[in-house]
């Protein structure tokens, strides 16, 4: 049997939903509402989890909140093909609150790569190489993500060339 880390319990609890999405719920409501719940484990691993270096606590945060932002992006993806079929004639503009935490997530995966970089990585590189990368990788996936959600929106409001 499989031993989860403690630190399983309460990401669930903080990012998780346990009710189903209401059905007036649109895609953007449920981007907005997953994006809400990324931003505040991407706090949660900012100011309580890396600090401390715990490598098995970095990884259930995030890979809850690559979760969340994957989910997000699939919903867009969704609800845009939808829309192609009913023909629209006007390009669906993102409400602030999505952009806003679009924005947020991409100020705070910047910081998390950064802090990476210049804190855990050498150290997690000495005690396991493997966990180095992957630790790496899901990181740069995770800002990887959010940059292209902040293209898109930024493609949408007709900022990008």
């Amino acid at each position: 049997m499989i031993e989860l880390h403690p630190e399983t319990a309460k990401v669930k609890a903080i990012l998780s939903r346990e009710e189903a999405y209401p059905d007036h719920f649109t895609a953007a409501d449920r981007i907005e509402e997953r994006l809400t719940r990324f931003r505040t484990g991407l706090v949660h691993v900012l100011t309580d989890v890396l600090p401390h270096g715990d490598k098995e606590s970095i990884s259930c945060w995030l890979s809850q909140m690559l979760l969340l932002v994957d989910m997000a992006n699939l919903d867009a993806e969704k609800d845009k093909a939808a829309k192609g079929n009913h023909l629209a004639t006007t390009t669906p503009q993102p409400s602030q609150g999505v952009e806003h935490d679009v924005k947020i997530a991409c100020k705070y995966s910047d910081q998390l790569l950064d802090l990476w970089d210049a804190h855990l990585d050498e150290k997690l590189q000495a005690a396991n190489p493997t966990a180095a990368a992957r630790f790496r990788t899901l990181i740069s996936e995770l800002n990887d993500t959010v940059n292209r959600a902040d293209f898109r929106l930024d493609k949408a409001k007709g900022r990008t060339q």
